[in-house]
């Protein structure tokens, strides 16, 4: 071989060795790459490929409910229907909108704002139109949807408050969250998303909606929701009780209502108490049943209740409260009242003659009584517990009937404590009579 030719070999040879160890170095750092990334690193890399695929989406979470002190409901949360678009899904969006516009009211403002939030989305983002949709308007969307491209519907959640504007200015109103008030928190920028705005609901909000519910959803490249996977309900806000009463009974009436045999049993035993010395001259000159003394004077404090109920009447007028038909049992109470203040009357009227300094006490005893009466409050508020001795005061299942007789609806008789106030009644007047009797004869001497 010619020298030339054998010297151009040797080169080419090199050359190749050199490119060959040079492609075997490559692929060496290829492969070991490949193992460092599929082996070493499949943990992490294994994570971080199912993150992007499975996405975890927000749930608003569901408001706990607002509850008076008797439990009845202030505010709540009741299924509604809201008409939302996809602009992908929407030839021309505009055109739809007004369209819709047709069927549900739709100003021209607010579909200037659902256009501006579709431009800030993406196109396949749902954009929510109206809410609060009543049957016939998703009925007659559902007719029409192959005329409104883009357009469903969905079922949500919303607040309602039973008694309307009566409770507005204690328990506030939720509304969408404004730009100002977005925080960074990913909840406050779910669409159509609610936070207190006012009032109560504004001051206990993030007990109200407590813990937020989320899904995972499948995902694609660009983010649209393939799939769901999973959906965490998660628990609905905490229920806030208020010392409000709604009962449907406004607060005037609940307390009105129990002031009345209160009102004549507390008078009825200061007057029949001071009754023999007051008629001292009298009783130790002319002879005659004493106890028409005592009792003239719960018949006069019986005058002034009945007065008093005809306040009661109008003040029902004034609300426009209809009593229930156990208004038929209310004479049944206020007899019982009018024994439990004849019985005391009685017992008090005789020892004010043997101890004068007695008529020191009824003051005290009748001040502390209206504390000890459920005159503010209701019988069940009382732990269980204690509720039996509690109902052991005549008075107690007294007021109780009171306020079932004229109110009805939630305010029950509690029976041990009714059974309780008549065996006390009784066994009031049975005693006052005996001891009034007993000590009758002795009270021209005493006086």
């Amino acid at each position: 071989m010619h020298p030339q030719e054998q010297a151009r070999s040797r080169l080419f040879t090199r050359r190749a060795a050199l490119v060959a160890g040079g492609q075997a170095l490559l692929l060496g750092a290829l492969v070991g790459r490949m193992y460092y990334l599929q082996v070493v690193e499949s943990e992490q890399y294994t994570l971080q490929a199912e993150e992007n695929r499975v996405s975890l989406r927000l749930i608003a979470p569901l408001r706990g409910r607002i509850l008076d002190r008797f439990g009845s409901p202030l505010a709540v949360n009741v299924q509604t229907y809201r008409v939302i678009v996809t602009p992908e899904q929407a030839d021309d969006l505009e055109a739809t909108l007004k369209d819709l516009a047709r069927m549900i009211p739709l100003s021209d403002n607010e579909i200037a704002a659902v256009l501006r939030e579709s431009e800030r989305r993406r196109a396949f983002m749902p954009v929510p139109v109206r809410e609060n949709l009543s049957w016939e308007q998703v009925a007659q969307i559902e007719v029409n949807s192959p005329d409104l491209p883009g357009i469903s519907i969905e079922v949500g959640q919303t607040r309602y408050y039973p008694l309307g504007g009566t409770t507005a200015h204690i328990l506030g109103y939720v509304a969408q969250v404004s730009e100002s008030e977005q925080n960074g928190d990913p909840l406050l920028e779910l669409p159509g998303f609610a936070i207190g705005k006012l009032g109560v609901e504004k001051q206990y909000d993030l007990g109200l909606r407590k813990q937020t519910r989320a899904r995972q959803v499948e995902v694609n490249a660009v983010g649209r929701v393939v799939r769901e996977l999973a959906r965490d309900e998660g628990e609905t806000g905490q229920d806030l009780t208020v010392t409000l009463d709604s009962g449907g009974s406004p607060a005037p009436l609940f307390v009105f209502c129990a002031m009345l045999p209160w009102q004549f049993f507390s008078t009825a035993l200061s007057e029949s108490g001071n009754s023999l010395v007051n008629n001292s001259n009298l009783i130790s000159k002319v002879y005659f049943p004493r106890l028409v003394v005592p009792a003239s004077s719960v018949i006069t404090s019986f005058v002034d209740f009945l007065i008093a109920a005809a306040f009661a009447v109008l003040l029902m007028f004034w609300y426009q409260y209809v009593p229930p038909v156990n208004i038929v049992c209310l004479p049944f109470f206020v007899l019982l009242t009018f024994g439990v203040s004849l019985g005391a009357g009685l017992w008090v009227a005789a020892l004010m003659v043997k101890y004068r300094d007695f008529r020191f006490i009824v003051p005290f005893v009748v001040q502390f009584g209206l504390y000890a009466a459920p005159v503010m409050i209701m019988t069940s508020h009382v732990p269980e517990k204690w509720r039996l001795l509690y109902s052991l005061n005549p008075i107690v299942g007294i007021i109780d009937g009171f306020r079932w007789s004229m109110l009805g609806g939630q305010h029950l008789i509690y029976l041990p404590g009714f059974i309780s106030s008549v065996i006390g009644v009784t066994l009031l007047v049975w005693s006052g009579l005996w001891y009034f009797r007993k000590m009758e004869r002795t009270f021209a001497d005493t006086i």
